[in-house]
């Protein structure tokens, strides 16, 4: 009896394990071999290849877009006034009206990424800010919660501009 109720107690317990695993966390850009739920991804073609800039007062940052269907590839470069520079490559995806990019830059002469959330306005990008967490990478707690910079767009802009 003692051997059958110690049987049970292990099946229980292996069971109980094996539903309380974590989920995995969702990437921002899945690979060409993992299927994705695209529910929510844009599949109306929206033009935002080219170029942006933003400017506040001496601090400009520059964005170079690259879209194929709702994968999203680039440059973005923060040149902010009397502090060091960053810039680097972005990847990501469009979904509904947000941009979710990996953002892997140089600064300082070091090598990082974060994620960065840009929102379609028009033919401008408002950036978006909130609160980050930091694992592999730093990326925003809660993209719903983001706030939106309306005063300091990413303007669309001849890349001859640039």
């Amino acid at each position: 009896m003692r051997l059958h109720i110690l049987v049970i107690s292990i099946a229980l317990a292996a069971t109980t394990a094996c539903n309380n695993k974590q989920q995995p966390e969702e990437t921002v850009t899945p690979s060409t071999d993992t299927p994705v739920n695209d529910s929510h991804i844009s599949t109306t073609p929206i033009p935002l290849d080219g170029c942006y800039r933003m400017v506040i007062n001496k601090d400009t940052a520059r964005l170079r877009l690259n879209v194929v269907d709702s994968m999203v590839t680039g440059e973005l470069k923060y040149h902010w006034y009397e502090k060091d520079r960053n810039e680097g490559s972005v990847k990501g995806v469009i979904r509904d009206s947000l941009l979710i990019l990996n953002y892997t830059f140089r600064s300082e002469g070091t090598t990082s990424v974060r994620q960065v959330v840009f929102k379609l306005a028009g033919t401008s990008l408002l950036e978006g800010q909130g609160e980050m967490i930091t694992s592999d990478t730093v990326r925003y707690k809660d993209i719903s919660q983001l706030q939106f910079q309306n005063n300091t767009p990413f303007i669309k802009i001849n890349c001859a501009e640039q």
